[in-house]
Parts: C-alpha cells; structure tokens; sequence
C-alpha cells in the first residue's frame, strides 16, 4: 500500500512538473510572440505617420504651387506689392514647412523647388514668367512651375496613396489630387 500511494505521488509530481514547465514555455512563447506582434505594429504605426507627413507635405505644396502659378503672370515683373508679399509670404510658409520635412521630398522636387523661389525673390531684370530666363537658361517660370506641380502630384497619386492605403489597409484618402488646367 506504501508502495502504490509513493508510486502515484511520483506520478502526481511528473503531472505537476510537467504542467509548471510547459506553463512556463507558453508563457515564455506567449511573451515572445507579443513581443514581436508589438514590434511589427509600432514599425507599421510609425510608416503610416511617416506616410501621413508626406500626405499632408505634398498637398500643402501642390496648393503653393497652384498659388504660384496663379499669381505668376503679376508676379514677372511684380506689378503691385500686394503680389510681391503674397509670394514672399508663401515661399515663408514653405520654408518652415520644408525645415523639419525636407527628407519627405524627393531631390528632384527639392532643387526645382529652391530654383524657383531664388527666381521669384529674387526678380532678374526683364524676366517674363513665360519665355526663358535669359539667353543661357532656356528654362520658363510658367513651364518650370507646372513640371514641379506634376511630378508632386503624380508622386502623390501613384506612390504616397498607394504606400499609405498598403500599410494601414484604409482607404481614408479617397480624393487623388487632380491637375488644375
């Protein structure tokens, strides 16, 4: 009788022993696994706010340019200074939206963005906003202007969209920007 209830108490221990253990491992498996989860979610999280800067960068710029191209025949030789300080005051708003954003642009839309407001600000003498700058530079305000406007909106529409609908699986941005005539 000693013997049967030493064998099943060695038996109820290895029950016990063994549930502790693999209680253990699951624990461990469980942590491990969250863990992993947590990571994959908050990489994801900050892509998708990454995404939303570049979201709201590119349609802040898209509207400046529109601005820009709107007020670009006045602006060559500037006829008021009304016209003047509305482009003064919006390369201002560019330039501080650009210094902490810069990196979400590509270079392309950088250098064209820089040569455009060195051209507005800076009025060379008998420059029209639609023939070339001089006789060395065939580039045109109005031309320059508009290729800057597209390529934001086609990097909008066909790469920042598309980004942000793939990671966060949403379709919150429902609108594409569409080019003004």
């Amino acid at each position: 009788m000693v013997a049967e209830s030493s064998a099943t108490m060695l038996n109820w221990n290895q029950i016990i022993t063994l549930f502790l253990s693999s209680a253990v491992i699951n624990g461990g498996l469980s942590a491990l696994i969250n863990y992993i989860f947590n990571i994959k979610k908050s990489q994801k999280e900050r892509e998708a706010n990454i995404i939303q800067d570049k979201l709201n960068l590119y349609s802040i710029l898209i509207n400046c340019l529109n601005r820009l191209i709107e007020i670009a025949p006045d602006a060559f030789p500037a006829n008021t200074s009304l016209i003047k300080t509305e482009y003064t005051q919006i390369f201002i708003m560019l330039d501080s939206i650009l210094a902490d954003k810069y990196h979400l642009l590509e270079y392309a839309a950088i250098s064209k963005i820089m040569w455009i407001k060195m051209v507005y600000l800076q009025q060379p003498p008998n420059i029209r906003w639609d023939a070339p700058i001089s006789q060395n530079d065939n580039r045109i305000i109005k031309t320059e202007l508009e290729k800057l406007r597209d390529l934001l909106i086609c990097t909008y529409n066909n790469v920042i969209i598309p980004e942000y609908k793939k990671i966060t699986s949403k379709n919150i941005v429902e609108k594409l920007i569409q080019k003004i005539p």
